[in-house]
């Protein structure tokens, strides 16, 4: 009776780690383009999820290095990746999160830094990586652990680029904020604007925040830059 048991439960954990393993970036590649993420940018995520580890091992190195900041740590979450396109209005759903795990592809809307936008008309024009610039930071970036402070439960972020850098110590990090909402983009065109942090509306983010820290890569850009690049 037990090696049935046994057997029965090998199999069940062998079902879930296929089902685990049922999607890879590039499978769900024209679904995320169908969906609205940019086919340059999601190529860019793909090449960097094969760096996975090594970006969590950076992550982590410059975790060792500020340990008074609670949550720092990168555990390593596979499940999810993010994108954000900051050429679009903060009053479209701009964030892409894609589930690696179900194939889903779910869209939220986010802020961006007002010194990204200093008229307000809910575009990001302008980045940086300045501490005090009060504006968004294009580039990769890996998520770590929980901490409450001044937006209650938050998500910390490692930035991986050269042009977000200073992320972690920016204390740039995902959170809820009463300034975003369908309602408030419908009424004016846009949402608030955040010291540079993404941060989304609480009901979305309440969803998200279990999902999303320990490890999850974020890219963050502006295809319209991307194009004049070309």
């Amino acid at each position: 009776m037990k090696i049935i048991l046994s057997l029965i439960t090998f199999i069940l954990l062998a079902t879930q780690l296929n089902v685990a393993q049922a999607y890879t970036l590039l499978d769900l590649k024209a679904k995320a383009i169908e969906a609205g993420i940019s086919r340059a940018q999601y190529d860019i995520m793909i090449a960097q999820f094969k760096n996975y580890d090594k970006l969590k091992a950076a992550a982590n190195q410059k975790a060792s290095e500020h340990k008074d900041l609670v949550g720092s740590q990168v555990v390593g979450n596979k499940n999810y990746v993010m994108f954000i396109d900051f050429s679009l209005s903060s009053a479209e759903e701009r964030l892409y999160v894609v589930n690696l795990v179900t194939g889903n592809i779910s869209k939220f809307l986010v802020t961006h830094g007002m010194g990204s936008d200093i008229n307000h008309n809910g575009y990001a024009e302008s980045f940086s990586n300045e501490d005090n610039s009060h504006k968004s930071s294009l580039g990769l970036y890996i998520s770590a652990g929980i901490y409450v402070g001044k937006h209650g439960e938050s998500v910390r972020l490692h930035g991986l680029s050269s042009t977000n850098s200073n992320a972690l110590e920016r204390a740039i990090v995902m959170h809820a904020a009463s300034y975003v909402s369908e309602d408030i983009a419908d009424s004016q065109g846009h949402i608030g604007r955040s010291h540079g942090c993404p941060a989304m509306n609480a009901a979305d983010w309440k969803l998200l925040k279990p999902k999303v820290n320990g490890g999850v890569l974020l890219l963050a850009y502006n295809e319209k830059l991307a194009k004049k690049a070309n």
